[in-house]
Parts: C-alpha cells; structure tokens; sequence
C-alpha cells in the first residue's frame, strides 16, 4: 500500500473494493482454466514457461516506467528469496494439478491456503491466534483431507500437486509480509516470474522438450498471461481502496465462477466428498474471517 495513511475505508470505497475483489477472483478463475487447456496440450513446465515469460514482460515494463532496476542486492535479500522460492513451488504445484487433476477439485482445495497462512503465521511470525481460529483451521485440514480422501482407492496421488502448492503460496505470502518497504511489488514480481521462467525451461527440456504450438494455443497461453496480470491489477485496487477485513470474505466468489467454468467447459462434476470438503473449508475461512475482524480491536481468545 502506498505511503504511510491507512485507506479511506468508507461504506462507497469498500464497495467498490468488494467489487474489484469479485473482479479479481472472476479473472482468476479464467486463468485457472486458460492453463488448464494449455497445460494438457503442451505439458505443465511449457505452460508455465511460456506464461512467466509473458507475465514477466508486463512487469518488466512497469519497473521501467518506475525507474527501478531488474538487477539489484534486493533480489538476495532472505525474504525475496523464501518469496521467490515460494512462488516457483507454489506455481509448479498449482499448473501440475490443473494439467492432472478436475478444475474444481483444484479450485476447492486452493481455498484452504488462507488456513494454512494464519497457522503459518502463527507458528514463523509469532502472530497472535486465538483457539478459536486455531480450531477454524484444525476444520480447514479435516475439510482438505475430506477431499483427499487418503487411504482409500478413491485417491489421486495427483491431488498432492495443488497440495504443494498451497504451501508453496503460504510460503510466498510469508516471505511477501517480510519484504523491506524499499521492494517493489513489481520488483517481487517480476523476479519470481524470472525464475519460474528458467523452472519451467529446465522442465521442459527434461520433459522431452518443446512441443510445436497451434495459434490457437498461443492464444490461450496468451490470454491466461493477460487475464493473471488484469487479476493481479483488481486484487491491488481493491486492498488499496478498502479494509481487508471486509473484503477478504470475497475471495470465495472464485468459488463460483471456477465451478461454473468446470461444469460448461469441461463437464466436471464434483462427487459428494469435494462438495463436503469444500463447504467445511469454506465455513471454516469465513469464521477465520469474522474472528480476525472481530480481534482487530479486541484481545485474541
């Protein structure tokens, strides 16, 4: 956020921010399935070279307009480095599921991570957590394992996948709140999708190597580049106009659109156990929610 005053948190901007919050979550949902039909095609570290390489220009371009440097001390820093390794494992595993596993058993589990980042930062960045949200991620966990279904032949090691990833991303999120004010988000960026571009190039060569690519997969390669960058835009608007506490709960809505994608564009129908696991994780982060707002003002319990 920038600067040092707190953002005018009226009901009008928080509105809005809800809005660019929706709006954030809808693209993201696009991109989810972008990848997912490019990553069946082409291979997971292709996909995710290919969609680096182009995400990266854009922010290339911003460090530019900014006056920054590519090319700094900054990138060595501790934090960047748990960020960037973060965000390679967190990506890797996210793509991988996709290509592997249904859009909406990847969706559902992906909506554990906040969970999984309020433990985290309890247990590395010694915040305060009350038993109570203590308690919501213990649910989260039981929701995620419903999913999972381990021990039973119902079990897809595949799942394991966007299992990495989400610690992968709470990783990324730890090393993010440890940046210096002086690291840009762009920066941030711009050098994780460096080396998720190198990853993925590495992979793909281990992988058999290039495979040729029809117009209409680079247009989709293409487009998931776009739709992720357009995301990270709204979601930037949206912290930066509201309080987090009142939009965080709009995260969910990517809930809907990833399902509605999954059911029209790929026939996906989630059996009971993703339903189950998903409404107890879904509850489970919206009670995590509430008690974070409610203890911003009050001592945790």
């Amino acid at each position: 956020m920038p600067g040092n005053n707190a953002p005018d948190t009226s009901p009008v901007l928080n509105t809005r921010a809800m809005i660019f919050m929706t709006a954030a979550m809808a693209a993201f949902a696009v991109t989810d399935a972008l990848i997912k039909h490019a990553a069946e095609a082409i291979g997971t570290m292709q996909c995710l070279m290919l969609v680096s390489v182009i995400s990266m220009a854009v922010f290339l371009v911003v460090l530019r307009r900014n006056g920054e440097r590519f090319w700094t001390a900054d990138a060595l820093g501790r934090p960047m480095l748990i960020r960037t390794a973060g965000e390679v494992v967190g990506s890797a595993g996210f793509v991988g599921g996709l290509a592997l596993v249904p859009l909406s058993t990847v969706t559902a589990l992906a909506q554990a991570q906040p969970l999984v980042l309020t433990a985290a930062a309890a247990i590395f960045l010694k915040e305060r957590v009350g038993w109570r949200r203590w308690a919501a991620v213990v649910a989260g966990f039981i929701g995620m394992m419903i999913i999972l279904r381990p021990g039973r032949e119902a079990f897809d090691p595949a799942l394991l996948l966007p299992i990495a990833g989400i610690f992968g991303l709470t990783a990324r999120d730890l090393g993010t709140r440890l940046l210096p004010p002086s690291v840009s988000t762009a920066f941030a960026a711009a050098w994780a999708l460096f080396v998720l571009t190198l990853v993925g190039a590495v992979g793909m060569m281990v992988a058999g190597g290039y495979r040729p690519m029809t117009p209409t997969l680079w247009a989709v390669v293409s487009a998931a580049a776009v739709t992720v960058s357009v995301a990270f835009v709204f979601i930037t608007l949206a912290l930066r106009k509201g309080e987090v506490s009142a939009i965080a709960p709009f995260r969910y809505t990517r809930i809907l659109f990833a399902m509605s994608i999954a059911w029209v564009a790929f026939g996906e129908r989630p059996d009971a156990a993703v339903w189950i696991g998903l409404s107890v994780i879904l509850a489970s982060g919206l009670y995590a929610f509430w008690r974070e707002r409610r203890t911003g003002t009050a001592p945790a319990t």
